[in-house]
């Protein structure tokens, strides 16, 4: 009823917009909400045991549920079986694949004592979902536009639903499939055409701005899927019959594929073979490669998660009546069941097979998430691949070969596996036992060159680039936690202080105390407007533009960079790096097509002492990233920004909201307060260091201490200190310009204590 309701208040939203109605009439043979939601009911009242109806999301203007039945021998829970996904429709007018998604539910259902059927029930788990675009089917069934193919989004921000008969030119409404994440910025604007259908194919406001599109994106991430098929329809006739499969990005005769392009278009082959043409049935559907990037469900479906999705253009014709509406449903079910027992192993791919890693903890015996790398397919376009977090699964469809596989978490020790063979034609089980690490009690202790505690916000992430926890201190500058062993990349920061940034390894249990010296910003560029900088490279365009309600620095202000790329913007002498510490902050966001092109930061005093930072990745979001300075020789500070590319594809680009520079203050100021430690501690910053380094202990009662430098085999290289001290934080400059380059300890011992620290001396 409630879907009625909201198909009489669109009309009437029309009708007060002074749209004229047309008498358009859909057979009645197709399934409106209303009677989408009966069936679905019907069908889960009557099979309990096997069909769970449920909403994932609601439609953007009117929020009507967008309903998906789950269809299993266990449909209330998630069990360590493959998981496949059918999407009747998205955009609206494309209604035969509502039509074949209730179908596939109702045989599967019916059947469920047949032999075939009850192997598919019991072995996998089914979600099928008739309509993702229900406000826009609601649409398509008034009567209004048979040709509608969009959401209900208020775009002109007015009240009004802005639709006119005829394909295109409807100002309300949203492109589903031209909202999804990967390359939504190449999607049309609500203004730009799409070939002569004005604003039919807009983009939407950003990406996942709507909750359609939210909605798949959180059920794929929530449920990872082997495979999936999303059904549309053509209606210029120009893509009739296809299956559609990741994509085929070509330019300049250079072909880019997906890194598991032989899987995914064998079984698209397979597929489309089994899927006959409406008004010929000797002919099959064609299988072909999507050449676009616009925002599209299958590219991101299988970035993001590792699923197989295909985009089944079904039908000769659009809406045809009853009678041949029910031949192209009976002419997909095949490739369906194929699908299925291919998941199951029932079927197979010539040349091809399975592999099914399952992942639990070896303590509790519980399924974990746990990171999937397969060296050969190993790539920087793609998210990581990772069992399931609640059944501990991951399938993938391979090519049959040996490979070398890992299977990591952190905080577990990793498992690998050279040569291991995928047979053709069968699923290989890797079933893996991962061995928890004992986790180490780690104790921060944060103050300043005064030994005044401070709050700061300690930041680690992992030698992936990934954040492990970013906690604050206490007020006495305070954080106890548990961590893996690791070595991890760790920034420290506290308002009026210079950022901390150096390496952490966590190997036992330890306190860190870490000394905060007063600094502040000794240089800063936020792009404000263009400088006098020094470029360079072919076709180069370095400006500035708006992004994000920011200023920011960007190699390609009129476009795409430049194919062939070798550009540069250099930033010369900014800054004079004396002997005080230093950290560089910079905001950016890097965007390029991964692998092949690159963007690349460097920074040096020294000509010929360069560091360095590359990324190759897609636009994911502003990065922030600290950069310690304290190993360059002092000097003026200079800063590249340098892009790379091949003779192809080409992305946005790189934007670059804001470079700082900041300096400690050399002076010290008188404390304000004395805290007395409770503990003994060691610590170095920074390290690894070139030339120099601070030692930092406390001690919690007035003791004799010796401090000394020894080498990995116990000699000792040097005493740095020797003598009674107070209680308290205490400070020592280790001069390492007569010691060679290696590994070296730095022992405090005191009272019957021992402390040592692990330093790294490179020059």
């Amino acid at each position: 009823m409630r879907n009625t309701i909201h198909l009489i208040t669109i009309i009437c939203i029309i009708l007060t917009a002074g749209v004229n109605l047309i008498a358009q009439e859909l057979d009645p043979a197709y399934h409106n909400n209303e009677e989408i939601l009966e069936e679905l009911t019907f069908f889960a009242e009557e099979y309990p045991d096997w069909a769970v109806l449920d909403s994932i999301g609601h439609s953007a203007e009117f929020e009507l549920p967008i309903w998906m039945v789950k269809i299993s021998d266990n449909p209330d829970r998630i069990e360590p079986e493959a998981a496949i996904l059918l999407v009747g429709q998205v955009h609206a007018e494309e209604v035969i694949g509502v039509e074949i998604v209730l179908e596939i539910i109702r045989q599967i259902l019916e059947n469920n004592e047949e032999n075939n059927f009850r192997q598919r029930l019991e072995g996998l788990e089914l979600y099928l979902i008739p309509t993702a675009n229900p406000e826009g089917l609601d649409i398509v069934h008034s009567g209004v536009d048979l040709t509608f193919r969009k959401n209900c989004r208020d775009n002109i921000g007015d009240g009004e639903l802005r639709i006119q008969d005829g394909a295109g030119w409807d100002t309300s409404g949203v492109d589903i499939n031209r909202n999804f994440g990967l390359h939504w910025d190449r999607g049309d604007t609500l203004f730009r055409p799409e070939d002569s259908y004005i604003y039919n194919a807009f983009r939407g406001g950003a990406p996942f701005s709507e909750p359609e599109s939210r909605a798949l994106r959180d059920l794929a991430l929530q449920r990872p899927f082997l495979s999936s098929i999303v059904y549309h329809s053509s209606r210029s006739g120009n893509s009739a019959e296809m299956l559609i499969t990741s994509w085929f990005w070509r330019e300049n005769n250079i072909i880019k594929r997906p890194p598991d392009a032989s899987a995914i278009n064998a079984l698209g082959e397979r597929l489309a073979g089994m899927m006959p043409k409406q008004n010929d049935p000797d002919e099959h559907y064609r299988p072909v490669q999507s050449m676009q990037r616009k925002g599209q469900l299958q590219d991101w479906f299988y970035v993001e998660t590792g699923t197989f999705q295909y985009m089944a253009e079904v039908g000769a014709e659009i809406q045809p009546d009853e009678e041949g509406m029910r031949q192209v449903v009976d002419d997909n079910l095949a490739a369906v069941w194929y699908l299925m027992d291919l998941a199951l192993g029932l079927e197979s791919l010539d040349g091809f097979g399975t592999l099914t890693v399952i992942a639990e903890d070896a303590e509790t015996s519980e399924p974990m998430e746990a990171t999937i790398v397969v060296d050969a397919l190993d790539h920087p376009i793609l998210k990581s691949r990772h069992t399931n977090r609640i059944n501990g699964r991951f399938d993938w469809l391979l090519e049959a070969s040996e490979y070398s596989i890992s299977i990591s978490r952190l905080g577990y020790q990793t498992q690998t596996f050279e040569n291991y063979e995928i047979a053709d034609g069968e699923r290989t089980v890797l079933e893996v036992s991962m061995e928890p690490v004992e986790p180490v009690s780690i104790r921060f202790r944060t103050f300043d060159m005064d030994s005044v505690a401070v709050v700061s916000r300690i930041m680690l992430d992992d030698s992936d680039g990934y954040r492990v926890f970013e906690l604050e201190t206490d007020v006495e500058g305070r954080l106890s936690v548990e961590l893996p062993p690791h070595m991890y990349d760790m920034t420290m920061t506290c308002p009026g202080f210079l950022p901390i940034v150096c390496p952490l390894e966590v190997s036992e249990d330890t306190v860190f105390s870490y000394p905060f010296r007063l600094g502040g910003i000794a240089f800063s560029e936020e792009f404000d407007s263009p400088g006098e900088w020094q470029r360079g490279g072919d076709n180069e365009d370095w400006g500035i533009i708006t992004f994000d309600d920011r200023s920011c620095l960007t190699e390609s202000i009129t476009g795409d960079y430049p194919t062939d790329a070798d550009i540069w913007l250099q930033l010369d002498d900014i800054v004079r790096l004396d002997t005080a510490q230093a950290t560089m902050l910079i905001i950016h966001m890097p965007y390029c097509e991964p692998s092949d092109d690159s963007q690349e930061i460097s920074w040096w005093t020294n000509p010929e002492e360069v560091h360095s930072k590359r990324y190759t990745q897609l636009r994911d979001d502003w990065d922030t990233l600290y950069v310690s300075l304290d190993s360059l020789e002092r000097g003026m500070l200079n800063v590249r920004f340098k892009v790379t590319s091949d003779h192809a594809i080409c992305e946005d680009g790189w934007l670059i909201d804001r470079v700082e520079v900041y300096q400690a203050e050399v002076e010290s100021r008188v404390p304000s307060q004395i805290i007395i430690p409770v503990e003994f501690s060691l610590a170095t910053y920074p390290n690894p260091f070139n030339s120099s380094t601070t030692i930092t202990y406390s001690i919690p009662y007035p003791t004799h201490v010796s401090l000394g430098l020894y080498d990995p085999l116990g000699r000792q290289v040097g005493m740095l200190f020797g003598g009674y001290r107070q209680a308290g934080f205490h400070n020592h400059t280790l001069n390492a310009k007569d010691i060679p380059s290696g590994l070296y300890f730095v022992r405090l011992r005191s009272a019957g204590q021992v402390q040592n620290q692990k330093v790294m001396l490179m020059k």
